[in-house]
């Protein structure tokens, strides 16, 4: 048989036979229970070799690398593509082409223009093949522009390449769980660490539906957390919040409604999963002053 020290056989004991002690406009949520808000399993999308995890109890910032796989081949992939992108010699090239092309056709147009009506300098099958071979080389400049551009894109391409070689985390928080390490595998979707953040918990929890039609979304709530201490002893540690959801479906076998509620742990005194009660302040609304006789005659 499994045994319980002294302070969970009284955790356990508050929650069986123990109801919620509740004045006058309040309700009591049925079930509650203590939870991180910012919990996050990130995996890859694409398959590899680790290269660098975190370590358990290591903290984290938003916008650090949590997972980073190995990446010498798209990194080599990625330095060809950059000097592509910088590479604009065949554009400068094609210019001065197209622009000797330009002059070649044009001397000889002025060549004919000064021989008059006598003989010309060039027959016009001459002429048309320095004017084709000027349109050309205009195309050439074209070709070569849109070439340096898809390497630009290319470039691009390679950078996102790279960036799915490693996740970062969007969250402040303490690394919980490593699921992979250094040098095993990894297959796409598959969970390799675990981030909390332990500045907010959530107390979530059942309401009757009678009563769940009485609620709105910032109402005060009571929590109280059962702190275990030394000696085996506990602690009720109040605090207040807001309601923040009241769900929209009633669980059908026990015509209640999911309710939670946000309370700030930035001092992170409070765990996940420690015994824990809430209850809802509904006061209600105070009735509207009699309307007083007039004074005034007529």
């Amino acid at each position: 048989m499994r045994k319980y020290s002294i302070w969970q056989w009284t955790a356990i004991c508050g929650l069986v036979f123990s109801p919620v002690q509740l004045t006058a406009g309040e309700i009591a949520v049925r079930e509650p229970k203590l939870a991180f808000v910012d919990r996050v399993t990130f995996s890859v999308d694409r398959t590899g070799v680790i290269a660098k995890v975190p370590k358990e109890g290591e903290q984290l910032e938003a916008g650090q690398t949590v997972v980073q796989l190995k990446d010498e081949v798209p990194r080599a992939m990625l330095a060809v593509a950059e000097a592509k992108a910088q590479n604009d010699a065949p554009i400068e090239v094609a210019s001065k082409t197209a622009e000797y092309a330009r002059l070649d056709y044009e001397a000889s147009l002025e060549a004919n223009r000064k021989a008059g009506s006598s003989v010309a300098a060039y027959p016009p099958t001459h002429i048309a093949r320095l004017k084709l071979n000027m349109e050309a080389s205009d195309l050439k400049v074209k070709e070569a522009e849109t070439e340096f551009e898809i390497n630009r894109l290319s470039r691009d391409q390679a950078i996102a390449e790279m960036e799915s070689f490693r996740i970062v985390t969007g969250i402040n928080g303490v690394v919980t769980q490593v699921f992979k390490h250094p040098g095993e595998g990894v297959q796409q979707g598959e969970a390799i660490v675990q981030i909390v953040n332990p500045d907010k918990l959530r107390v979530e929890g059942f309401v009757n539906a009678q009563d769940a039609y009485l609620l709105k979304p910032g109402m005060p709530v009571q929590v109280s957390v059962t702190i275990p201490e030394q000696n085996n002893t506990t602690r009720e540690l109040p605090i207040e919040g807001k309601l923040g959801f009241i769900d929209v479906t009633v669980q059908p076998l026990s015509n209640r409604v999911r309710v939670w509620a946000e309370i700030d742990n930035s001092e992170h005194r409070l765990r996940e999963g420690l015994p824990v009660s809430m209850k809802i302040a509904n006061e209600p609304a105070a009735p509207a002053p009699a309307p007083t006789e007039s004074t005034d005659k007529k």
